[in-house]
């Protein structure tokens, strides 16, 4: 009874690319579970497991509640669903399909005894009926409304055509993990009504979309790299309210969408340079590492997978955040709270967009003191030479290197590789 079922989920927020302007609402649209989260289902509900991950680990299908959650981020669980047949892409209840295919089982046999008709089942909630209809060879539902005959009729399709058939996330181990810390302005940029606005959006899907754009060139299909966002703005707007009302009461009521931008983006500078929330902040930020890491090195282990290598990316006021925490491991007397879990060693640290040297500026840090020692490989100040917040760390560490030229990333587009008018630059400067 089993065969050509289908698990189907609502759009996911990290996973699923937002739907613009879709005139169709998330909670009437459905998306199909890849085929190795489908098998993993599907033997699941077999052996009565609880709880199955799904999309590489990060979400959690809970099979009691038929509901799917992110493991490692915060957004509301959206609802999962075990379908056959379905109505223009809305998937009927899964008991509904299972009495479709035994009703459908015994006409072809010719066993239709305690049926009403022959040619129409009325269906467990006793409000719809399918109707088999031999001109057409197909089915259709309909409610009993006025009568049975007399309502509108709707066809019903077997199935869904478009599973997708790749190997999917959770087919394949990740060689890299890297965490992905937001700058500042997250909780700005994340509410619906910028993101409707054309804003940047959620930063968990900027780590979808860079999830997919550095795994699109790996067509070995053995292996992938990781991205998990590490959110911490709740930690300030959300969390704690007693602050959030003290801001809102001193806040002027001129130009509120200025006040706000203030509030929500320039004012997590200050609250992070303050040392109460520069503690809450670390600790929030550490906290959700370490669970992370403990948990995917978990599921790695138990799946025999080799461990992958950690690295951690923090962006504008995220890299600031990314380097204190990693240089701070370099203390011996350090509170376990501060200390980054055993299970990992920094890969690479990378810094992107980043005003931490202006930071190490105004700390005045030594030049000896700053590039961190223990427990980090390599790090990377990645900028674009336009932006406004990065700057360049190298002179700090030897002021002879003001004099020479950061070196020139090129601008990679995704699927086409490096972009045309890089190569014909790198064409150029090579005469």
């Amino acid at each position: 009874m089993s065969e050509d079922f289908v698990w189907l989920h609502h759009p996911l927020t990290g996973e699923n690319p937002p739907m613009g302007k879709s005139n169709t609402p998330w909670d009437q649209t459905w998306v199909v579970f890849p085929k190795p989260d489908q098998d993993n289902l599907d033997s699941a509900l077999e052996t009565n497991e609880a709880r199955v991950g799904v999309y590489g680990d990060r979400w959690v299908v809970d099979l009691a509640s038929r509901t799917v959650s992110p493991r490692y981020w915060k957004v509301a669980s959206s609802e999962v669903v075990r379908a056959l047949w379905h109505v223009d892409g809305k998937p009927l209840p899964e008991e509904d399909s299972v009495a479709i295919e035994e009703w459908i089982e015994k006409r072809k046999a010719g066993d239709t005894s305690g049926e009403r008709s022959p040619d129409y089942l009325a269906l467990p909630d006793g409000k719809n009926f399918v109707e088999y209809q031999e001109s057409s060879d197909s089915y259709v539902v309909y409610g009993s409304g006025i009568g049975v005959y007399l309502g509108p009729r709707s066809p019903l399709t077997r199935g869904w055509a478009d599973v997708p058939a790749e190997f999917g996330d959770s087919a394949v181990p990740a060689s890299d993990l890297i965490f992905c810390i937001h700058g500042m302005g997250e909780h700005f940029w994340s509410q619906p009504s910028q993101q409707n606005a054309g804003s940047p959006g959620a930063f968990v899907d900027s780590v979808r979309e860079f999830r997919e754009l550095i795994n699109s060139s790996r067509s070995d299909g053995e292996s992938r790299i990781e991205c998990i966002p590490i959110v911490w703005a709740n930690i300030i707007h959300e969390d704690d309210t007693d602050l959030v009302g003290r801001v809102r009461d001193i806040t002027l009521r001129s130009v509120p969408l200025l006040r706000s931008l203030a509030n929500d983006v320039a004012a997590d500078v200050m609250f992070y340079q303050s040392p109460i929330y520069e503690t809450k902040i670390r600790k929030g930020v550490i906290s959700s590492i370490n669970d992370a890491v403990n948990e995917y090195m978990a599921t790695v282990d138990r799946c025999g997978w080799a461990r992958p290598r950690v690295s951690i990316l923090g962006h504008s006021l995220g890299s600031v955040i990314a380097y204190d925490i990693v240089k701070i491991q370099d203390g011996d007397d350090l509170p376990p709270e501060f200390r980054l879990t055993s299970n990992m060693d920094v890969h690479v640290l990378f810094l992107c967009g980043s005003p931490l040297p202006l930071f190490l500026t105004c700390r005045g840090v030594g030049r000896s003191d700053i590039v961190p020692l223990a427990n980090c490989g390599r790090v990377y100040n990645v900028f674009n030479p336009t932006d406004p917040v990065a700057y360049r760390i190298e002179p700090l560490i030897d002021p002879d290197c003001k004099a020479v030229n950061a070196h020139h990333v090129p601008f990679y587009s995704g699927g086409g590789g490096v972009q045309k008018h890089v190569q014909v630059k790198s064409a150029v400067q090579s005469f």
